[in-house]
């Protein structure tokens, strides 16, 4: 057995304790330790100490009038082993549904004077070689059992007594959640209902929008028939200006045609017959003077030939 007499101070929970002082007996070590105790109200033990990696074979813990306020199933699975759990003159409160779902060689468990005030039914049905529970001093039961076949009974009433305080509770907190969610609820669908009404406002938007668009497509298509309208009446005014246009150009080249042959009849041919007299004039008088210079020369010729006879016959 290991009994602590110093005052150690664990204030905060899967506190390991990495080293230990004391002496052991002749040729024992701590592996040989099965027990462990404590029991003074000085020692400051809020929460169950990790013992495991100093003592691993703990068969029997004991903290008497300590402070523990509340214990877990990781504060026992280390102790494969254990067979006695006494916790008498602490805080504990609760007893959870697996705190001592690997401790299936636990034969007596101790909770006197602890404030249990809930304790969940199965927590010690697994439990075939428990022969001694004690819970006297709670708030939820008051009972002491010392063998088998009182434990089997001092575990259907914890069952009736505790569960049904543990389903109230449930029951309450499952009424407040049921509120919690209506709350919920309703937030959410004040803000569906709020989306829906934004939806709803931009379809009629989107309503207002496609019918402007409609309505400007409409004053845009018009516009466009109108416009096309009034250039298919200036194309066609140009066709017909060009039309005209062509007919007066042909009209005035045949009226220029027309005055020209008139022009060159009545003037022109005219002309061309006097400037014809005229040419025939100028060369019959040059043919004239011709033949007269002619004339001349040859009778000059003569002469000069005879008078150069007559000096040769000389």
């Amino acid at each position: 057995m290991c009994y602590l007499q110093n005052n150690p101070l664990i204030n905060s929970p899967n506190s390991p304790i990495s080293a230990w002082s004391g002496s052991h007996l002749s040729s024992m070590s701590n592996t040989d330790v099965t027990g462990f105790c404590s029991s003074s109200d000085s020692q400051i033990i809020n929460y169950m100490p990790e013992l495991n990696k100093i003592f691993p074979n703990l068969v029997f813990i004991y903290i008497n009038i300590g402070r523990i306020k509340e214990i877990h199933r990781t504060d026992f699975e280390q102790y494969l082993k254990l067979t006695y759990l006494d916790l008498d003159g602490n805080d504990i409160t609760y007893l959870e549904k697996s705190i001592f779902e690997l401790n299936t060689k636990l034969q007596v468990i101790r909770f006197e004077g602890n404030k249990i005030q809930k304790i969940y039914p199965t927590v010690f049905d697994h439990l075939n070689q428990l022969q001694r529970l004690l819970i006297s001093g709670s708030q939820c039961m008051n009972g002491d059992k010392s063998d088998r076949s009182g434990v089997l009974e001092l575990i259907k009433e914890i069952k009736k007594i505790c569960w049904s305080t543990i389903v109230l509770e449930n029951f309450d907190k499952q009424n407040i959640e049921i509120e919690m969610i209506k709350e919920q609820f309703q937030e959410k669908f004040s803000k569906i209902v709020n989306l829906d009404t934004k939806a709803e406002n931009m379809f009629k938007m989107m309503n207002n929008h496609s019918k402007m668009i409609r309505i400007s497509e409409s004053n845009m298509n018009n516009k466009i028939d109108s416009n096309e309208r009034v250039l298919l009446n200036k194309i066609q005014k140009l066709n017909d200006q060009q039309k005209q246009y062509e007919a007066n150009l042909a009209l005035m080249f045949k009226n220029l045609e027309t005055s020209n042959f008139q022009q060159f009849f009545f003037i022109a041919l005219p002309l061309i017959c006097l400037f014809t007299t005229l040419n025939l004039i100028i060369i019959c008088l040059c043919c004239r003077k011709h033949v007269k210079f002619g004339k001349k020369k040859i009778q000059k010729i003569s002469r000069n030939d005879f008078e150069m006879e007559e000096r040769n016959c000389e």
